[in-house]
């Protein structure tokens, strides 16, 4: 009995120690392996445990708790994932994928073709709970076309079993063609041949096209380039140097459309405004500047620049324009710097054309211009002349002062002068400014050199340009241009040349309720100027005042004439009033104080007869101041 009492207390103090120490607790995954295991004391809170991380097969969700005779245990709640493999047709393994129970199948693309295989699909079947992809394929070979260089042209699978195809072969190039395949390797090399270069050059020698031919094959000759600005095409020419590629050049004319806005001729016109010379001209530039050598100009009153373009107001052929202004001039270099007016009319047909410095000896070039007085733009041919030749300096040496020049056997004659010398690329080397002959056989030209003149071109200066005439002749030009009117003013009745000299005559006249008067202004080409003012009354008194005297242009230039006024009555009485020291005024107490009176038949000559002299004198010397005025 004593015995199971003390087994009895044994066991109560075993429980007590037990429940005294705590308790001990578990962590399982879901297969039932242990994952933790802790003891935790009496009172003290279970600790928290990571879930295990989800992998290939599973999905963990929760843990679930169970206790069981005084332990608790942690098991791990999972769910089983869907689980794949790719494997390439030899089984190796592509790549796996796990994913969500019930989830769409993932997708993996087939592999790419190789050499060996040319894949098609992938056949599915399931091991070991494992869905398995494996590709599938067609076991053969790939065959390669390569060009000469090793460049692949094609590449194509060729099952085992099947025939290889056939393949183009690479177009033709300018410097190849191709004649055949040639197996090498397993695969094929295009064999191709060389071919001749045909070259096409443009008249200046630029290269237009590049052919390539077959050895052996005909050439056929390409089309004209389409006519320009510059070229008018007549034919090609085989300029193909020995043992050197194939080469055609472009024969064309130049095209004389393409200078007729800058180049032109110049008539030069004497102070009554007859043709004295002519010459030819070099627009340079947009604005109308051009420049011509200093004879051609020498010695005009006045010059135009005829054109061969169509003048639609007046129908004519050519377009007349006025050469209004100067900017440069040099009777040692022989040049002439000058401007158009109204040239923006024409200014459509400029062409920019280079002023170049560069030539060489036997160089082709080309005058442009208008020789012998042709009313058409001559181009002819020539080649630049060593101008070391002892027969060439002298002659040029004694025609040329201060410029530089090229001789050339490019014609020439009267009328180039002004003209340009231009190279085969149509730019502008020189200035024609003369033709040399050395005994009959020995004809050259002469051109200023471009390099006598380009800076002054590039450079013009329109503020310090003057009128032609002011230019030419500072102190005369006021005298000149007031002749020069008389060409233009549409009361001028005509030129005259008498015992008087010649002069220009205009007339104006009125009519009105008792009588008529008249205007009449001769200008002389020696300046002097004499304005006659008559009124002839209805009962046949006549009032005549005469101004005369030499126009310099200096303000008032009236002051300098002599005054004279006849008045004659209805009765044929007359008397006279002059005055070589005029002076005008308004006030009819203050004009015309210096005057002399004279009667010229038995009459006297009354203040009021003074008075109306006086109002002659004032209204002729405003009509004349006017009438001046008009040049200014």
């Amino acid at each position: 009995m004593k015995k199971i009492i003390l087994l009895a207390t044994l066991i109560l103090l075993l429980v007590f120690v037990l429940t005294a120490c705590g308790n001990t607790v578990t962590w399982l995954d879901g297969d039932g392996s242990l994952l933790y295991e802790e003891k935790v004391q009496k009172d003290q809170a279970i600790p928290e445990k990571p879930l295990p991380e989800d992998n290939d097969e599973w999905d963990y969700t929760e843990w679930k708790i169970t206790e069981e005779n005084g332990k608790t245990t942690y098991t791990a709640l999972r769910e089983a994932k869907d689980r794949y493999e790719w494997r390439d047709a030899d089984g190796a393994v592509l790549h796996k994928e796990s994913v969500k129970g019930g989830s769409p199948a993932p997708v993996f693309e087939l592999p790419k073709d190789t050499e060996k295989f040319d894949y098609t699909e992938w056949k599915q079947s399931v091991e070991n709970a494992i869905n398995v992809y494996t590709a599938f394929g067609y076991s053969g070979k790939t065959v390669l076309w390569r060009d000469v260089d090793g460049t692949v042209l094609y590449t194509v699978f060729v099952k085992d079993g099947d025939s290889v195809p056939e393949r183009y072969l690479p177009n033709d190039t300018i410097d190849w063609h191709y004649t055949e395949w040639k197996e090498e390797n397993g695969g094929f090399v295009a064999v191709r041949i060389a071919k001749d270069k045909v070259h096409w050059l443009d008249v200046d020698g630029k290269e237009l096209y590049v052919d390539g031919i077959i050895p052996g094959e005909e050439i056929t000759l390409r089309e004209f380039p389409k006519d320009s600005k510059k070229w008018i095409y007549k034919e090609w020419v085989d300029v193909t140097e020995a043992g050197g590629e194939k080469t055609y050049i472009a024969v064309a004319d130049m095209n004389p459309n393409y200078f007729k806005g800058n180049v032109f001729q110049i008539m030069t016109k004497t102070l009554y405004g007859e043709p004295m010379s002519l010459g030819s001209g070099f627009v340079f530039n947009q604005s109308g500047w051009f420049i011509t050598n200093y004879h051609v100009i020498e010695n005009a009153v006045s010059a135009d620049a005829v054109f061969e373009i169509e003048n639609y107001q007046t129908g004519d052929s050519y377009t007349s324009l006025n050469i209004s202004h100067a900017y440069y001039s040099s009777p040692e270099k022989d040049l002439f710097i000058g401007k158009i007016e109204d040239y923006k009319k024409i200014s459509s047909y400029y062409q920019d054309i280079p002023i170049v410095r560069d030539y060489s000896v036997g160089d082709k070039v080309y005058t442009v211009g208008y020789p012998s007085a042709s009313i058409k733009m001559e181009i002819h041919e020539g080649n630049v002349v060593d101008e070391s030749e002892k027969k060439v300096n002298s002659l040029y040496e004694k025609l040329m002062g201060g410029s530089t020049y090229i001789p050339s056997t490019a014609y020439c004659a009267p009328g180039s002068s002004g003209g340009i010398l231009i190279n085969e690329k149509l730019e502008v080397i020189g200035l024609v400014t003369g033709r040399l002959e050395e005994k009959k056989e020995f004809v050259l030209g002469a051109a200023i050199r471009s390099f006598n003149f380009q800076n002054a071109t590039n450079n013009v200066n329109t503020k310090n340009a003057k009128d032609f005439i002011s230019f030419f002749y500072p102190e005369n030009a006021s005298a000149i241009k007031l002749f020069k009117l008389g060409e233009t003013h549409e009361n001028c009745v005509g030129l005259y040349k008498d015992s008087s000299g010649v002069y220009y005559q205009y007339m104006f006249t009125n009519k009105y309720d008792n009588g008529e008067d008249a205007l009449i202004i001769d200008v002389y080409n020696t300046g002097l100027v004499v304005a006659t003012y008559v009124y002839a009354w209805k009962d046949g008194a006549i009032s005549t005042s005469v101004l005369t005297g030499y126009y310099t242009g200096k303000n008032p230039s009236i002051d300098d004439f002599g005054f004279v006024f006849v008045h004659t009555t209805s009765n044929g009485n007359a008397y006279r009033v002059t005055s070589t020291n005029i002076n005008y005024s308004s006030d009819i107490n203050k004009t015309l104080k210096d005057c002399a009176t004279e009667p010229l038949t038995n009459i006297k000559v009354t203040a009021e007869g003074i008075n109306h002299a006086k109002e002659e004198f004032n209204n002729l010397y405003v009509k004349l101041r006017d009438f001046l005025n008009l040049i200014k």
